[in-house]
This record gives C-alpha cells, sequence and structure tokens, in this order.
C-alpha cells in the first residue's frame, strides 16, 4: 500500500449550496466566478433590512475566505489544488516530510473559557479498549487527536497533512496501534438542496503504529470524486471487518482493509452493529427528497434489504444499546431540518413504529430553549445516544441537546447553546454531531459539536 502523508481540502466551497439561496436567482451562470455570485448577492441585499437565518452571515463568512483565494477573474481554485500541491512537494523531498518546518512560534489559544466558548469543531470519538484515559478524536479539517490523561492534554501527528478532515475513527479491541479512519467531513459537506460539500473523502486510512504513520487501504478515492464517509463501525468480534456508510453506498472488508466491496448502493450516513449479535446490522439514508430509509443485513452485513421508508425525513441517525439488544432507535429530521419524529424497532429491526411526533411545539431540533419552532439543522448537526445500561434513558444532539430517563415520554433540556434563554441548564456550545457514552465508564457522556468536546459525569 502507497504510503500518504497528505489529506485534502476540497477548496471548492459550496458554491453548488449557495445556488439553492434566493439571491442566485439572479445568475445565470452553470460555474459562476466569485464576483458574479458577490454581486448578485449584494443586488439582491441592497434596500432590504438584515435578517437572521437568511444567510447573510453564511455568506460574508464564506466572501470573506475566498476573496483572498479567487484568481484576479473571480475564478476558483481546482477542488484538489492541496492534494496536487503536496504531491509535488513530496516527490521533490522525498526524504523530508515535514512540510510545517518554518520558524513558527505558538501563541494559541489551547484552552477555552467553557460554555459556549470552544475552540473548534469536533465530528467524532473513539475509545481506548483498556484505558479509560486514552481516546481519540477526528476534527472536520484539524486531523486526530489523542488523549492519555482523560482530556486534559492533547497530541497530534497529523500536522504535516496540509488539512486532514476525519468523520470516524475505528480501534482494534485486540491491538490498539492499529487503526481506521474515515477521512472527509461527512456532516458540513452536505446541503438540503444538492449533498454537496467542502472537505471530501480520499477514503478510509489505516495505522498499524498507533497513529505515527498512515497507509491507504482498498478503499481509496480521488478528491475529485467528491465523495463522503460518515460513519466506519468494526465488527465486535472480527476486527479485521469494517462497514462504512458512505455516499457511495455500504462498503465491507474483510481483511483489515486490503480489500473493499460495496454491498449496497446509495447515499448513507449511518451504520451500527446489533449488540451481542455480530451477524446483524442497521443502516440509514440521506435523502434530499425526504423518504430516507432503514435497512437491515441479518448475514453480516453481506446483503441488505430496506426495512422501512420514512416520508418528509431527510436524515436519520440509529442508536442501539446492550441493555436491549433487540431494541433500534431512529431520530429523524425532516425537509426543514427540524425533528420529524423518533421511530423504533423492538423486533431488531424488522419494522419499525414511531413513537414520537416531531412538531413545530416540540422540535427537539431546534434552537429554542422550549423546543418551539420550526426548522433546524438536522441535515448538519444530528446525534443520538441510549445508554448501555438504560435503554429508557436516550439523549438527543441537535443545536441544543435533550435526554429523557422514561423512554421518550417526558424531555429535559440537558444543556443551551446561550444562557440568554436560560441559567437552569449549562450552557455548552451549540450543534451536536457525535454523543458517547466511556465503554468503560457509563457515567461519563461525551459530547462533540461546533465548540470541541465536553463531557458530563452527573
Amino acid at each position: 500500500m502507497k504510503k500518504i502523508f497528505t489529506l485534502l481540502f476540497s477548496f471548492s466551497f459550496l458554491v453548488c449550496t449557495i445556488n439553492a439561496q434566493e439571491w442566485m436567482k439572479n445568475v445565470n451562470q452553470v460555474n459562476p466566478n466569485f464576483f458574479e455570485i458577490q454581486k448578485a448577492f449584494y443586488t439582491f441585499w441592497e434596500g432590504k433590512t438584515i435578517e437572521k437565518g437568511k444567510g447573510y452571515k453564511q455568506f460574508k463568512r464564506w466572501e470573506w475566505y475566498w476573496e483572498q483565494r479567487v484568481g484576479s477573474d473571480g475564478q476558483f481554485p481546482q477542488s484538489d489544488v492541496l492534494w496536487t500541491e503536496s504531491n509535488k512537494y513530496f516527490e521533490i523531498h522525498p526524504n523530508n516530510p515535514d512540510i510545517a518546518s518554518g520558524n513558527w512560534t505558538f501563541y494559541g489559544p489551547n484552552t477555552s473559557a467553557g460554555g459556549y466558548s470552544g475552540l473548534g469543531r469536533i465530528n467524532c470519538i473513539a475509545f481506548h479498549p483498556s484505558l479509560a484515559n486514552t481516546f481519540w478524536v477526528g476534527t472536520p479539517a484539524g486531523g486526530l487527536w489523542k488523549t492519555t490523561d482523560g482530556g486534559n492534554t492533547w497530541t497530534t501527528n497529523t500536522d504535516n497533512l496540509p488539512v486532514l478532515g476525519i468523520s470516524d475513527i475505528a480501534i482494534d479491541y485486540t491491538n490498539p496501534n492499529i487503526m481506521y479512519i474515515a477521512t472527509g467531513d461527512g456532516d458540513a459537506a452536505i446541503s438540503l438542496s444538492n449533498g454537496g460539500g467542502d472537505t471530501k473523502s480520499i477514503g478510509v486510512l489505516k495505522s498499524t503504529d498507533g497513529g505515527s504513520t498512515w497507509n491507504t487501504t482498498g478503499l481509496n478515492w480521488s478528491v475529485t470524486s467528491s465523495k463522503l464517509i460518515r460513519r466506519l463501525v468494526m465488527n465486535p468480534g472480527y476486527p479485521l471487518e469494517l462497514t462504512a456508510a458512505t455516499s457511495n453506498g455500504l462498503w465491507r472488508t474483510l481483511d483489515g482493509g486490503t480489500t473493499w466491496s460495496q454491498v449496497q448502493a446509495g447515499y448513507f450516513m449511518d451504520v451500527e452493529f446489533k449488540p451481542n449479535n455480530t451477524d446483524t446490522l442497521y443502516a440509514s439514508t440521506y435523502d434530499t427528497g425526504g423518504n430516507a430509509e432503514i435497512y437491515r443485513s441479518i448475514d453480516y452485513g453481506t446483503t441488505w434489504s430496506s426495512v422501512a421508508t420514512l416520508a418528509g425525513v431527510v436524515r436519520i441517525d440509529l442508536a442501539v444499546t446492550p441493555n436491549w439488544p433487540d431494541l433500534v432507535d431512529a431520530l429523524c429530521a425532516n425537509t426543514q431540518s427540524g425533528l420529524a419524529g423518533l421511530w423504533y424497532s423492538s423486533n431488531s429491526g424488522g419494522s419499525f413504529m414511531q413513537y414520537f411526533n416531531g412538531t413545530c411545539s416540540n422540535n427537539l431540533l431546534n434552537s429554542d430553549d422550549s423546543a418551539i419552532g420550526c426548522g433546524g439543522q438536522g441535515h448538519y448537526d444530528l446525534a443520538y445516544a441510549i445508554s448501555p445500561i438504560n435503554s429508557s434513558e436516550i439523549w438527543v444532539g441537535g443545536v441544543n441537546t435533550w435526554r429523557t430517563s422514561d423512554g421518550g415520554s417526558n424531555w429535559f433540556l440537558n444543556n443551551v447553546w446561550s444562557s440568554s434563554q436560560t441559567t437552569s441548564v449549562p450552557e455548552v456550545h451549540a450543534d451536536k454531531h457525535f454523543i458517547a457514552f466511556h465503554p468503560l465508564n457509563n457515567s461519563f457522556v461525551y459530547e462533540c459539536n461546533d465548540g470541541g468536546l465536553y463531557v458530563t459525569n452527573d
């Protein structure tokens, strides 16, 4: 396998995504340049009052980023520019892989005041199989980070990668030096308009020395193919078998990543093994049209069947628990990115029933501390977890985090993105991407959000 020292960041921001904005109707170009987009935006907003939630702030961020990067004619760089240029560097300097050897002094920040203050988005977390204080997190554009003291200090050895997006991590529970990462940014790289994105995937990378070096696996793509991976799970009974949920279907390896096969076509966002039964897996799709599906395999992931199509649902996050192995829960976002509802199966995915109907009055994915309001960001931030020791304790993450201890009859706000709404619960950064109970100490619950990694043990 070819050794790889670089990952990539697709420079082509969501031009296709902003096409969905109302003001883009003034642009009659298939591939508009920066100046054409900029002119259309300011023409649309001329004389209008700036309103929150209409995309003004997002455009200004986009404008600042690209104004200093486009050519004099407004043309955007090729999406694989970092990949191409870093490969050129390594061809010229094969014995000097350090591309960050300039005379830099760290000025920070490396600490956060907590609450809404944060250091940057975290996509995922993975735990050491026997050392409780050792775990890893993956970031959308900052590489892989490791702690050995429960999160007090962190190290990374991916600084030589130009820009690295990681959406999931799989650690070999028989040998933690063997690690796999799903590259790219499976959450931010999604839009309701077309499924496009920014940080693309080059597949799954593998390390056999604890992350010091990384190799490509049989699942490898070019950044220009614009594929994404959101989940990567390892068979809990056979560590050489992994399944990846990607925008290009479900992929499976039986030999530790050397070879992969596509076992199901479609745009998949999640995949889970049934607890205590490795022959059954569940997976869920992403569908901009609002007909997302839940799939099931009962032959170790070899073949798959759709077991539920949920009307009005664009994205589904699945959750299972060893406390009730036959239970499969589904958190569903609707076409407005608000809460469509919660579904469950008590027969290992044989059939599903809705047990919580999402409305504009109980929208757990909305930013309001009372869950009142339509819409949300469920296409971008969607997190779901069930306690491994109590199947009635369920956690839902959207903009805020909610929890139930009675199986969904009553919901309580766990944390809120702004203390200006309420001071009755802790203030924690918004936009939840992953919630996980520590497998070695279930009283600790970790939350990956746009501000970083947060933990609670009460």
